[in-house]
């Protein structure tokens, strides 16, 4: 009977272990079931972190937003999505995760490592307004200032590995303003309000 009891345990071990095995991990919280099913199981997230898959157009897909803190376990099936390059983004605070899912008549993989993009950090504090920025690839950067009318108020060019600017808003008047950041392909854009 004991022997009946550990034959059990060792085949029910080796089966969950082949089923978990079968999952295609990548260690970072997407993996792969079966074959068009994306597994998004994410770990200490933040409210306000947004999960989104998009077309190779940037068209979104499916966005979810977190409202709180804590897991976040989702399944998309890909069954209805036409054959195509698809990115799956977690967009957090100050950096986001991407990862690009290919869809093909074999099924659908997830094709290399996820990437991280750092996003700009944007203060302001009365009429100065200071932005930080990570450049690890000491890629060109190009930092525009522009009015509510699109009127292009200065351009700030930069390839440092961290950026550091503090823009002085004291000569222009009160209103809206918008920073625009572009680096490679990534492009960032956020208002301001000087009052």
């Amino acid at each position: 009977m004991k022997k009946l009891k550990k034959i059990s345990l060792v085949a029910l071990f080796l089966f969950t272990f082949s089923v978990t095995g079968a999952k295609e991990k990548d260690g970072d919280g997407v993996s792969l079931n079966g074959e068009q099913t994306v597994l998004v199981d994410l770990s200490n997230v933040n409210w306000g972190t947004s999960i989104l898959f998009e077309d190779n157009f940037g068209v979104t897909l499916f966005k979810d937003d977190l409202l709180k803190d804590g897991q976040y376990n989702k399944r998309l099936h890909l069954e209805m999505v036409p054959q195509g390059i698809y990115f799956l983004k977690v967009d957090k605070r100050f950096a986001t995760k991407v990862w690009k899912i290919k869809k093909s008549s074999k099924g659908v993989e997830i094709v290399g490592k996820s990437a991280t993009i750092s996003k700009p950090h944007i203060r302001v504090q009365a009429k100065r307004v200071n932005v930080f920025m990570n450049n690890i690839q000491k890629g060109r950067v190009d930092l525009t200032v522009e009015n509510r009318s699109g009127e292009v108020l200065t351009v700030i060019k930069d390839s440092g590995e961290h950026i550091q600017k503090t823009l002085d808003f004291a000569s222009v008047p009160p209103g809206d303003y918008w920073i625009k950041i572009a680096k490679g392909q990534e492009r960032f854009k956020e208002k301001v309000v000087i009052n």
